[in-house]
């Protein structure tokens, strides 16, 4: 029901070391794996709530049988988890920078999430930025994969993300409700608002696989270029031995 966005601390260490890309601190990566963690754990744990094991052994939620008091709770629950992943992966992303990196900085600006302007006094005056859900969830993936130096293409002309959007509105809905009717949803906005958190977990998922690939090529060719590094050095060695 829910694909992983997961990533281990050390093995995130190691390939950031292999690409030649600043570690993040401990406490940023801690924070970023706890915050996820707990956030999707409760989502699970609503999903698994109202699922119903199909003859395949297969847990599957059918909006029709679900109870609206839970259906609420589980598309709050699962866009707190957007969110908080979102923020984390700003953070990962200003934590690897360094200055001679490919990050701007309205890049880092954006993902500390501070916006600038003066008092009448003349001193700076730091605040907030308040970003919209949409831009700033696209700004999460490109800025991420910029940082990691890859050329991940965040795709908004597909059906996730469609539902991505209609969803959004709906949890909007339901978190600031003016009527009663807020409350009330339809067994489709539940469907695809599991629809769009999957679909996002699936992109989060997409990204880090890119970066393994990466990593995992560039061992490959390190491992090559020694291996034929050693080749010549023996050949050479051999060479001198015969002149012997």
């Amino acid at each position: 029901m829910d694909t992983p966005f997961r990533l281990d601390i050390e093995e995130l260490k190691e390939r950031l070391q292999v690409a030649k890309i600043k570690i993040p601190d401990d406490e940023i990566l801690n924070n970023f794996v706890a915050v996820e963690e707990a956030l999707k754990a409760e989502v699970t744990d609503l999903l698994k709530s109202i699922a119903v094991e199909d003859p395949a052994g297969v847990f599957r939620v059918q909006p029709d049988q679900v109870s609206r008091i839970k259906a609420r709770m589980l598309i709050r629950s699962m866009f707190a988890t957007i969110e908080g992943i979102v923020y984390g992966m700003k953070q990962l992303a200003l934590a690897a920078y360094r200055p001679d990196g490919p990050l701007t900085l309205d890049e880092l600006l954006i993902c500390k999430e501070i916006t600038f302007g003066l008092k009448d006094n003349g001193k700076v005056d730091g605040s907030s930025m308040r970003l919209k859900f949409e831009p700033n969830l696209k700004f999460s993936f490109m800025v991420l994969a910029k940082a990691f130096h890859q050329t991940f293409e965040f795709d908004t002309n597909c059906l996730g993300w469609n539902r991505l959007v209609e969803s959004v509105k709906v949890r909007n809905r339901l978190a600031h409700p003016k009527r009663p009717s807020d409350l009330e949803l339809t067994d489709d906005e539940i469907g695809h608002a599991i629809e769009a958190y999957q679909w996002f977990n699936a992109q989060g998922s997409t990204l880090l696989e890119m970066f393994s690939k990466d990593i995992e090529k560039t061992n490959n060719y390190l491992d090559n270029m020694l291996q034929l590094i050693r080749s010549n050095r023996a050949k050479m060695s051999g060479g001198e031995k015969a002149q012997e």
